[in-house]
C-alpha cells in the first residue's frame, strides 16, 4: 500500500511544503516507461484488498472520491479506452470516415519515418497509448498470479 494511503486510513492529513524538493530520474524510451507504470499498477492492483475500506463511501466520503476519482477510474481507463475505440471501429466504414482515417494515417507516417519527426501530438498518444498498455499488462499479470517485483532504487546520484 502507498505511504499516504497508510496515513490517510490513520485519519490524518498531508501537508504541502512549497519548498520541498523531490527528484526522479525521468525514464528514456517507451519501453522503460511502459515497464516503470506496469509496475505501478500492478503492485497498486495487489495492494487493492487492503484499500477496499477506503473505497467505501459510508466510511469516509472524501477518502473514497478520491479512491474512485484518482485510483480505480484511472486504473480502469485502459478498458474505457478499448471500449471507444471499438465503437469508432463500427463507424469507420463510412466511406467518409475511412477518407479521413486514412488521411491522418499518411500524413503521420510521413512525418515519422521521411521527416524523422515527432510532433508534439504523436509522442502526447504514444505516450498514451504506453499507458494503456501497461494497465492492460497489470490487470492481465494480476489475473495470471504473479508476484509483485521490488523496486530497486536507481544508484544514480
Amino acid at each position: 500500500v502507498e505511504p499516504i494511503l497508510i496515513l490517510l486510513f490513520q485519519s490524518k492529513r498531508t501537508l504541502f511544503l512549497p519548498n520541498a524538493l523531490a527528484r526522479e530520474e525521468v525514464p528514456t524510451g517507451y519501453g522503460t516507461t511502459f515497464q516503470r507504470k506496469g509496475r505501478i499498477v500492478f503492485r497498486a492492483l495487489k495492494s487493492l484488498p487492503l484499500i477496499l475500506p477506503a473505497i467505501n463511501p459510508l466510511r469516509d466520503f472524501s477518502l473514497a472520491w478520491l479512491m474512485w476519482s484518482h485510483k480505480l477510474l484511472r486504473w480502469a481507463s485502459s478498458f474505457l479506452v478499448a471500449g471507444l475505440l471499438l465503437g469508432l471501429l463500427l463507424f469507420l466504414p463510412s466511406s467518409i470516415n475511412l477518407h479521413y482515417f486514412l488521411a491522418l494515417s499518411a500524413i503521420t507516417l510521413l512525418c515519422l519515418l521521411i521527416f524523422k519527426w515527432e510532433p508534439p501530438i504523436i509522442g502526447l498518444m504514444a505516450h498514451f497509448v504506453v499507458t494503456l498498455a501497461a494497465l492492460c499488462w497489470a490487470f492481465s499479470a494480476l489475473l495470471r498470479g504473479l508476484d509483485a517485483r521490488s523496486w530497486q532504487p536507481s544508484t544514480k546520484n
